[in-house]
């Protein structure tokens, strides 16, 4: 029987498991007659079991460890070990987190090896080749010592056939050829992968007790500090608005009295918390930072529209890409999203069920239907 294996060598626990699980569902669907195979550590594997279910039950699943956080030189040497075991069995290999680790041995081995096409996702790491920000002297010099072991050099150079990347969107695929346009020809574009379930949206909008929530980790790169200025500049009282954050908080400011975070002793909530009380929600807000998602994208994103709940979105390239499809609600910057949660105690369920309507109407899009 021919075989597929999907790898995951650099996330751990839940991180990246609804896409990885995503990318197992679609090549079970697509090639029925082939066996899957999933290599990942222990936690990510019972997280991505989890997400898939039943189709859990067509996949073979082998525990390996994730090299990341050790050095440098370590964590390259096991790559290259695992994957020259891998390359040899001359059989498909998709590889759904990029790092520059795997991504040096897998360059170096198809090389010198004969192998079927390896297929490799790019997630934040992306976003290496659009960092212009000016540096010191000192700093440029050690770029220019570390460049041959560099992300941007080993992404560059030594592409061929035998390796595709796999890039999460147009609006990404957009961004990345225009800093590079030969890239294009080891590219292939898709649409982020989701397992989308039938979520009921039974609750009758109340504008005498509105529930914002902000999903997922709570840090800079995803706007937490212009969630935490809008809400001190919010009478929450006044306006009928509750703050929720959903996820934990990575954050050294002091946050507002009057923003529930779930999460406690800096734990992520469980996914069964997170689906509870993310339902209970009437808006989702993104304040991605608009430099930070030209190149990556957002997994809760996708979380927000599975939920089926209208998405309050800062312009970025990223959420642009996908709200503008239904005519969601996007803002070019943080008082007009403030004007917008003001009037939100005027809206009736009647108003309130058309946002609904344009949500389902993108997931039904994104899921083929």
């Amino acid at each position: 029987m021919n075989k597929i294996h999907i790898v995951e060598n650099f996330c751990t626990n839940y991180e990246h498991a609804p896409i990885n699980a995503a990318f197992i569902k679609n090549n079970l669907l697509k090639y029925p007659k082939y066996k899957i195979i999933f290599y990942a550590e222990e936690l990510h594997i019972k997280a991505v079991k989890g997400i898939l279910k039943e189709y859990a039950l067509g996949v073979d699943f082998i525990c390996i460890n994730t090299y990341r956080g050790k050095s440098f030189f370590y964590n390259l040497a096991n790559n290259f070990i695992f994957f020259y075991k891998l390359i040899k069995k001359k059989e498909f290999i998709l590889v759904t987190t990029l790092s520059i680790y795997n991504l040096i041995a897998i360059k170096v081995l198809i090389k010198y090896s004969k192998t079927n096409l390896i297929q490799i996702v790019p997630h934040a790491v992306l976003g290496i080749l659009g960092n212009n920000q000016k540096v010191s002297f000192v700093k440029k010099i050690k770029r220019i010592i570390v460049y041959p072991i560099s992300f941007k050099f080993w992404f560059y150079s030594f592409n061929s056939s035998k390796l595709n990347y796999i890039i999460l969107g147009e609006s990404i695929a957009k961004n990345l050829f225009s800093l590079n346009k030969k890239i294009a020809y080891f590219c292939k574009v898709i649409n982020h992968p989701y397992i989308y379930t039938n979520n009921i949206n039974s609750k009758e909008f109340n504008n005498k007790k509105i529930k914002i929530g902000f999903l997922g980790i709570g840090n800079k790169e995803k706007g937490i500090d212009k969630y935490f200025n809008l809400i001190n500049k919010l009478n929450s009282e006044e306006y009928n608005l509750e703050f929720y954050l959903i996820g934990k908080l990575k954050y050294d400011f002091e946050k507002p009295d009057n923003l529930i975070v779930l999460s406690k002793n800096d734990n992520m909530i469980s996914k069964e918390t997170m689906d509870k009380v993310a339902m209970e929600m009437d808006f989702f807000i993104f304040l991605l930072k608009k430099e930070d998602y030209r190149l990556r994208a957002s997994g809760t994103f996708f979380d927000a529209i599975n939920y089926g709940k209208p998405i309050i979105s800062l312009s970025n390239d990223f959420t642009d890409y996908y709200l503008c499809k239904v005519d969601n609600y996007v803002f070019k910057d943080v008082n007009e999203i403030e004007v917008f949660l003001k009037a939100l105690k005027d809206k009736d369920n009647k108003e309130y069920l058309k946002l609904i309507d344009k949500v389902l109407n993108l997931k039904n899009y994104l899921n083929g239907n």
